[in-house]
């Protein structure tokens, strides 16, 4: 033990005895040194002005970007004049009209979920133009552009179609019956029983689903705007309006509005609804606190069941469920 402790003791002194010790310094160049005695600044800063364009684009107000802020004044002032009045039938002369929808070219689709399996299109002035066959019943239809619509069944299904070519591009089946149904910001909205308001892309994938009180019984017809949903419950009477992500905005209801059913919105987000029984059309201001009745039976509604409002044409089409359609201006 007494060998060990001495080689350590031995080892340690002789690392402590050649330890170096370095000491660092800067020795300037004898050029720096008589620059510093001889100049007595480095330079010095000087301003020159000069005057240049820089380019503008003179842009057209016409084509600015102006982001809308609804207000009350487009609700006060609007008026409907009715432009065409005629008279949807099928082969059977029978019919139970749903879904209705203005193109951008002014032609219309109207659902009849008692006819012959077809969407029935017609002129702006009341001429048939054709039948596209469907695979069941119609109940709700959606464009998606100028090719595609998006197409509700009472049996549980909904399709995308192609019009022009009458091709089925997409199919999507649910356990419960399914039936409004709207198309916006790239996504389908349907109202589907005992689920709610379904938002799929327009392959048919489902991306989620608003439950709760959308879930309930009654709920039959919906619209949508950039970001906010509409729909009518004819149980309760009421018209609820949602963000797209499902939390509230407001409820309306109105002694005057009974067993609303078709639902449409304008530019400024109010809406337009139908009361089947109630036999009117009123309109509901866009944050839900007013309402005025824009048409009543005695403009020929008896038991309206479809809406659909064109914000490019400013035109409103009304059908009752028995076949007779009304074609307005909004103004």
């Amino acid at each position: 033990m007494n060998n060990l402790i001495h080689n350590k003791v031995k080892h340690v002194r002789s690392i402590t005895s050649t330890l170096q010790d370095y000491k660092i310094g800067v020795e300037i160049h004898k050029g720096i040194t008589s620059l510093l005695e001889n100049v007595d600044r480095f330079g010095k800063i000087k301003v020159e002005e000069n005057t240049f364009s820089l380019p503008f684009k003179d842009a057209k107000v016409d084509q600015a970007q102006i982001v809308h802020i609804p207000t009350g004044q487009s609700f006060d002032r609007t008026s409907l004049q009715l432009r065409q009045k005629f008279q949807i039938k099928d082969k059977n002369n029978y019919t139970n009209l749903r879904g209705c929808w203005i193109l951008p070219k002014s032609h219309l689709l109207i659902a009849d979920y008692y006819g012959d399996k077809v969407i029935m299109e017609y002129k702006d002035d009341g001429r048939h133009i054709r039948d596209i066959p469907v695979s069941d019943q119609p109940f709700d239809l959606a464009i998606i552009d100028s090719d595609r619509i998006a197409v509700s069944y009472f049996g549980n299904n909904m399709e995308i179609l192609n019009i022009n070519n009458k091709t089925v591009l997409a199919k999507v089946s649910f356990e419960s019956g399914c039936y409004g149904i709207s198309y916006q910001n790239g996504n389908i909205y349907i109202s589907v029983v005992h689920e709610g308001i379904v938002e799929m892309d327009v392959s048919g994938k489902r991306l989620r689903t608003i439950g709760g009180k959308y879930a309930k019984g009654g709920m039959y017809h919906l619209t949508t705007t950039h970001d906010r949903i509409y729909c009518t419950n004819i149980d309760q009477n009421l018209v609820y309006c949602c963000s797209m992500m499902g939390e509230d905005i407001w409820t309306f209801t109105n002694q005057s509005l009974n067993d609303p059913r078709g639902i449409s919105a304008d530019g400024d987000q109010n809406v337009f609804v139908v009361g089947l029984s109630s036999n009117n059309l009123m309109m509901i201001q866009h944050d839900g606190k007013d309402s005025k009745m824009l048409l009543s039976k005695s403009d020929g509604l008896n038991k309206p069941v479809s809406v659909h409002y064109n914000r490019d044409k400013k035109l409103l089409l009304v059908c009752n469920v028995k076949g007779d359609a009304f074609l307005y201006s909004v103004i």
